[in-house]
Formats: C-alpha cells, sequence, structure tokens
C-alpha cells in the first residue's frame, strides 16, 4: 500500500464537523493529501485549547491538553503549505498579542519605577525615623500597604511556542 492510498483512508468523518468541513476545503483548495491536513488541523486546535483544559490522567498528575505530531510525507505533499493555511489565524493571533505586550511593558516599566520611587521614599522616612528613634509604626504600615499595590509585569500571550 503506498503512503498515498493510506491518506486516503483517513476517517475524517470521526471530526467535528467544523474541523471535517475545514480539513475538506483545504483539500479542495490545496489538493494535499487528507491525513496530512487532518494531522494538521488537529495541531491548531490543539494549541488554540491547550491553554483552556487541562488533562487529569489515571495516576492524579493533571496538565495541559496538548498533542504531538510526526508526519512523514513525500517532498511536495504541501506539508509547509498545509501548516501555513491551518496556523495563519494562530500566528496572527501571536502577532497582535506581541504587538500589545510591548505596548503593556512599556506602561508597566513607567509605573513600576514610580512605584519604586515611592518606595524608597518610605524606606527613607523610616530610617530617618528610626535614627531619631522616633516611631516607625505608622511608616511601616504605610510600607506594607504600598507593597501591595505593586504593579504585575504583564505576561505575554502566545499560542505558537517555537515561532
Amino acid at each position: 500500500m503506498s503512503m498515498l492510498s493510506e491518506w486516503k483512508e483517513f476517517p475524517i468523518d470521526a471530526f467535528p464537523l467544523v474541523a471535517k468541513n475545514s480539513a475538506l476545503e483545504l483539500q479542495r483548495n490545496t489538493g494535499a493529501p487528507l491525513g496530512l491536513i487532518a494531522a494538521s488541523t488537529l495541531t491548531s486546535m490543539s494549541l488554540v485549547i491547550q491553554g483552556l483544559i487541562n488533562v487529569r490522567r489515571l495516576d492524579g498528575l493533571e496538565g495541559p491538553v496538548s498533542a504531538w505530531y510526526l508526519i512523514v510525507a513525500e517532498s511536495g505533499e504541501r506539508k509547509t503549505g498545509t501548516d501555513e493555511k491551518n496556523l495563519k489565524a494562530i500566528r496572527e493571533f501571536d502577532a497582535e498579542q506581541a504587538k500589545q505586550f510591548k505596548s503593556k511593558m512599556l506602561a508597566f516599566e513607567t509605573t513600576m519605577q514610580a512605584w519604586e520611587v515611592e518606595r524608597k521614599a518610605i524606606l527613607s522616612a523610616i530610617k530617618k525615623s528610626a535614627i531619631k528613634d522616633a516611631s516607625t509604626d505608622d511608616l511601616k504600615k504605610r510600607l506594607s500597604t504600598h507593597a501591595a499595590t505593586q504593579p504585575k509585569k504583564p505576561r505575554l500571550v502566545r499560542l505558537m511556542p517555537f515561532s
């Protein structure tokens, strides 16, 4: 049995309807083998949901859902083209997230610098009061309150781990 005939026997009807229709449309547009397209489609679906769903295994361990695929196909069977089409929206999402992250980081750094100046001023006031043997209780409360307002560093959201 040739590799091409094995691809043709892929059980695409087991896919959810939207994924099945997407895979069949991609096959019509590219002519790539259905099994190759299906593996690429499953990869894309896995990337999109892995941050939303955890899997609990029998041994009590829990972790993100993910799928790993190794596709062996002849040169010219459109592996790269299929992945490019399936991952296009994900790559666009990641690019937009990176752009937003850059903006959020600039705001965070500015806010963090101001927060740090205020922290140093409170610490300086505590030091001055301690040198004078004056009470530092109110300043310590102020420092504690200030610590609770420390800005949170933004997190870069990415779906593609290796792009």
